[in-house]
């Protein structure tokens, strides 16, 4: 019983690897190609998968006692667990923001002197993204301190640039 074990900790390990070699792989590939064909940011996407999921598994290979027993199904945790992993880590609960009407933010970016090309509200963590295009009049961090200074409640959550195609993207939510 302990050689399965042995061999399906070796098979797990040895996923884990090639996972990681496939994201080496589709990052090279990525890279390779050019920076506007929309393949490269799929394969970029990929490449980010598979190196993802690598590392998840092997945390969770590390956190396994080397003499367990695996089956060869899938474990269940049972309540005198601890769990191991991503499970063990605590869960950051995004703070609460007020959703407001979109007519009202949309006013605020006006005041604030911007012209965001797209809103949207996600219900999830109460946030609202404006995109910005590219090819705006004004530079980022400028865009930035006149969306934190537009209404003392805005609070910027991220910004930066959309994978898609490098516009820029402020995300805000409101106490």
């Amino acid at each position: 019983m302990a050689d399965q074990s042995q061999d399906t900790m070796s098979a797990l390990r040895g996923l884990a690897n090639r996972w990681t070699m496939l994201a080496r792989d589709y990052a090279r590939d990525a890279k390779a190609g050019d920076a506007n064909d929309p393949r490269s940011a799929y394969t970029r996407g990929i490449a980010e998968a598979y190196y993802k999921a690598a590392v998840e598994l092997a945390d969770l290979l590390k956190g396994l006692p080397s003499g367990t027993n695996l089956p060869a199904a899938q474990p269940q945790a049972t309540p005198t667990q601890q769990p191991v992993g991503p499970a063990a880590r605590p869960v950051e609960r995004q703070p609460a923001y007020k959703a407001l009407p979109m007519g009202e933010v949309l006013n605020i970016f006006t005041y604030a002197g911007t012209n965001p090309r797209d809103v949207r509200f996600d219900p999830n963590t109460t946030t609202f993204t404006a995109v910005f295009s590219s090819w705006e009049n004004i530079q980022p961090h400028e865009r930035l301190e006149r969306v934190r200074s537009a209404d003392p409640r805005l609070v910027v959550v991220s910004s930066g640039k959309v994978k898609d195609g490098g516009d820029p993207y402020i995300e805000v939510g409101f106490k």
